[in-house]
C-alpha cells in the first residue's frame, strides 16, 4: 500500500505542482539517480511486508506483578500458521 502512494506523490510531485504553481522546477526525479527509485520502491515493499509479517503473530508475554513491579513469568511464541 505505501509503495504505490509513494509513486503517486512523486509523480504529483513532478507533474502536478509545477503546472498548479505556474513554476517551472526541476521535477524530484531528474535529481535522482536512474536506478534509485525502482530500488528505493523494492527495498520499501520489502521492509513493509516484513513489518507486517512480524507483527500478525506477536508472541504473548505473561506478566505478574510482584511488590508493585510488574515482571515478565513466561514468553510463548506466536502460534505458526
Amino acid at each position: 500500500m505505501a509503495t504505490p502512494v509513494s509513486g503517486i506523490i512523486v509523480g504529483l510531485y513532478d507533474q502536478a505542482l509545477p503546472s498548479i504553481a505556474g513554476q517551472n522546477w526541476t521535477p524530484l526525479t531528474e535529481q535522482l539517480p536512474a536506478w534509485s527509485l525502482p530500488v528505493g520502491m523494492v527495498v520499501i515493499g520489502l521492509v513493509f511486508d516484513y513489518l507486517r509479517k512480524a507483527t500478525a503473530n506477536p508472541p504473548q508475554v505473561i506478566t505478574q506483578k510482584v511488590d508493585g513491579q510488574p515482571m515478565v513469568v513466561d514468553v510463548h511464541p506466536a502460534p505458526q500458521g
